[in-house]
C-alpha cells in the first residue's frame, strides 16, 4: 500500500466502516474506497478492512457509498476535516458514530 494513503474507521451498532483515502496533488479533491463490514456476521479486521478498502481506492470505479471522490475542497482542510466531509458523503455523519458528548 502506497504511503500517500490515509484510512479512517466508523462504527454504528450495526456496522463498521474502514476508508481509504488519498488527496490530489494540490489537496482540492480527494478519491476514497470504503469497505464494510457487518457487525451481527463479521468480525471486524483492520488488516483485512484496508485492504479492500484501497482495492476499491485503486480500482478508480465511482460506487455510491463504497468508492468515488470529493472536489472543490479548499487546500487548508486538515485531515480530520476532510474525513468528516467523506463521512458525509457516504452518509455516515459524525452525529450518529459516537461523538464525545
Amino acid at each position: 500500500m502506497s504511503r500517500d494513503i490515509c484510512f479512517f474507521y466508523r462504527h454504528t451498532d450495526e456496522r463498521s466502516y474502514t476508508i481509504a483515502y488519498r488527496r490530489s496533488p494540490d489537496r482540492t479533491s480527494v478519491r476514497y474506497g470504503v469497505s464494510v463490514c457487518r457487525n451481527d456476521m463479521d468480525q471486524f479486521a483492520k488488516r483485512l478492512g484496508r485492504k479492500i478498502a484501497n482495492g476499491r481506492l485503486d480500482a478508480g470505479r465511482v460506487r455510491p457509498g463504497l468508492a468515488g471522490s470529493v472536489s472543490n475542497l479548499t487546500d487548508d482542510l486538515s485531515r480530520f476535516e476532510v474525513e468528516d466531509v467523506i463521512a458525509f458523503v457516504c452518509g455516515f455523519e459524525r452525529a450518529f458514530l459516537g461523538s464525545p458528548d
